[in-house]
């Protein structure tokens, strides 16, 4: 017996429909062909009463999906010897509509698992993480090997996973690292310096050796780290040369130890932390020493000592100076030893850029 159907009737179900056949007070499945190509349905019987074409609804079985949430720490999107699970991270299950299903937080392991998944027949769902603070998420689907690589995208959210009844699916992981930022600043009195050399390294907290630079910044100008792996740097300024001076290494929060000396500067980033040095660099000066007499005579010598720099003596005779070039910024002075006989010191002034400040005193013969 053949009988043709209406498609629109068992609504997409018709890979399930069955002829029942009423035999003996029930209805029996004859079912021999079903094709839904033709919409017919055909059942062979040794009788014949009453048929009825029935879809019948299938039997909701259950499956389970998770895996393991951990920290990725070479950022290569593969699990690896050593790299640890993340706890209490959040996890939530959406259906193919974007809907939550279930939800739970990771164990210490990082382990996490959805079970008892309603399926009634192949059933799409997907996981999502929401991202602990100082935390990124990993590339996804690195290399060939599903079981160790990240399933999440920038979204947190993995691609649609198909369940079936009593599926486990066991593969479904997510990586994540550390994140921090680490800002490098560059000041100078007066403004405008150009053309400051820095370099950078350090070891982050998984023990990677890590290049920060070369970089080059003029006044007013940053380099932003961003998303680094905590750890520890040092940041160096190359030697400024003869027209500035590094006066000053200031970071935020306060808790680096510059070495103005050594142009350096070593920061321990913590997780989520965001830490900023700034190099303060003042122009160099130049300061001369210019000796006249009177009558011009140059056969008398004048002695003179200084705390400028270097050998704190020197003389000069009439119309002659002493100069020193690229002076760093500060407080000098210069005085005249006791004069030749019949010399007295009738007048000391001081000539100077705007922005210096100078004092004198004749009677003690100093400049400062």
């Amino acid at each position: 017996v053949c009988i043709r159907y209406d498609p629109s009737t068992p609504s997409g179900q018709e890979k399930n429909l069955q002829l029942l056949h009423f035999e003996d007070g029930e209805w029996v499945d004859r079912t021999s062909v079903l094709d839904p190509d033709d919409d017919v349905i055909c059942a062979e019987v040794d009788s014949f009463s009453e048929f009825v074409i029935a879809s019948p609804l299938e039997e909701e079985g259950f499956a389970t999906i998770g895996n393991r949430v951990w920290e990725d720490a070479d950022r290569d999107g593969l699990q690896e010897a050593g790299e640890p699970g993340i706890e209490d991270v959040a996890v939530v299950l959406l259906d193919a509509d974007g809907v939550e299903v279930a939800s739970t937080v990771t164990g210490v392991d990082g382990a996490y698992d959805f079970a008892s998944i309603p399926v009634d027949g192949p059933t799409d769902y997907r996981v999502c993480v929401s991202e602990p603070e100082g935390y990124e998420l990993t590339p996804q689907n690195q290399g060939n090997d599903d079981a160790i690589d990240s399933d999440a995208d920038a979204t947190g959210c993995t691609d649609a996973v198909t369940l079936e009844p009593d599926d486990v699916e066991s593969t479904v992981d997510i990586g994540l690292y550390q994140t921090a930022t680490l800002i490098i600043r560059k000041a100078t009195r007066p403004s405008g310096g150009t053309q400051f050399d820095f370099e950078g390294e350090g070891t982050d907290i998984y023990g990677n050796p890590v290049i920060l630079g070369p970089f080059t910044l003029d006044d007013a100008q940053a380099e932003v780290f961003a998303d680094i792996t905590p750890g520890i740097y040092s940041i160096t300024e190359s030697d400024p040369g003869s027209e500035h001076v590094l006066v000053d290494i200031t970071c935020s929060p306060e808790s680096e130890s510059p070495n103005v000396p050594g142009r350096s500067v070593v920061i321990e980033l913590g997780l989520g932390e965001t830490k900023e040095c700034t190099f303060h660099n003042d122009a160099t000066g130049n300061i001369g020493i210019h000796k006249q007499t009177v009558p011009d005579t140059r056969t008398t010598v004048f002695g003179f000592t200084q705390d400028i720099r270097g050998t704190p003596a020197f003389n000069l005779t009439h119309n002659l100076s002493e100069l020193y070039l690229s002076v760093p910024p500060g407080e000098y002075t210069v005085a005249e030893l006791p004069l030749p006989s019949f010399y007295e010191l009738g007048a000391l002034h001081c000539a100077q850029d705007a922005g210096s400040a100078t004092s004198t005193d004749l009677e003690a013969r100093t400049a400062s």
